[in-house]
């Protein structure tokens, strides 16, 4: 970034041009974004929507998700949905999970089937390995293909044709209809390595480092066309949610 910052002193001829126009995403997610850099970044330029299209931004809360945890023996004969997201969340596994990540696999199903008929869904994360006791977004693909079929939210075909789970990273250039951000606490995003100090020596400070981080989790919001929900555990920090600002829509309220 700071070549950028330095290329009109060296080069005293250079004018700038700001695009400021968003031509993807809808207005409420072009509104949220913007008022996330200029409170995490202090950026001062305007952001504006192409279209005033319909659409939205939620904060979903995992805690307030109701889950019966007291079976882990998976049987398809079983009553009681909450077997299958045990299920899932054993598969992503490999061994018995905590009732703590079977109640976010059972969110992250709650918030993807209320969006079944979104032509594209698209999960992203800060890394490739979730907190959630070390599950790999590979297998986090791989049970929620399994859990949703037999919960009869998808076919495998369906599943294969309409989600997507990677990186923040990987995102950018992306787009799809509904896009949900896993994991947003403090400790994933942001993250502050315990060598970044080390690293002052090249210029990556803290400082730098939580900045690098603000703009990738502003590309993450703007892959979203028309939904975007942002899955934040309050009981973990604030995170990067204290500066989506006030207005944006809580999951179940």
């Amino acid at each position: 970034m700071e070549y950028f910052k330095r290329f009109e002193r060296y080069f005293v001829p250079a004018r700038r041009y700001e695009i400021t126009t968003n031509y993807r995403c809808n207005y409420e997610i072009v509104g949220t974004a913007g008022k996330f850099m200029r409170k995490a970044m202090k950026e001062k330029g305007g952001f504006r929507a192409f279209a005033r299209r319909a659409g939205k931004v939620v904060l979903v809360n995992p805690r307030l998700t109701a889950c019966e945890y007291g079976v882990v023996e998976w049987d398809r004969r079983a009553s009681g949905r909450d077997r299958v997201y045990a299920e899932m969340a054993r598969r992503m596994l490999g061994r018995t999970p905590k009732k703590g990540t079977v109640r976010y696999i059972k969110t992250l199903v709650q918030v993807i089937r209320k969006n079944r008929k979104a032509s594209e869904i698209l999960l992203l994360h800060r890394n490739n390995e979730t907190n959630l006791e070390g599950i790999a977004l590979g297998r986090l693909m791989s049970g929620l293909k399994w859990g949703l079929g037999q919960l009869g939210v998808f076919t495998e075909a369906e599943f294969e044709g309409k989600v997507r789970v990677m990186t923040m990273h990987k995102s950018k250039g992306l787009e799809a209809e509904v896009v949900i951000i896993l994991e947003a606490d403090e400790g994933v995003i942001p993250k502050t390595h315990p060598d970044t100090k080390l690293y002052g020596i090249f210029g990556e400070t803290e400082e730098v480092a939580l900045a690098d981080q603000v703009r990738l989790f502003y590309v993450a919001m703007t892959r979203a066309k028309k939904r975007l929900y942002i899955i934040h555990d309050e009981a973990k920090g604030e995170g990067f949610v204290k500066y989506l600002g006030r207005g944006v829509e809580e999951w179940g309220k």
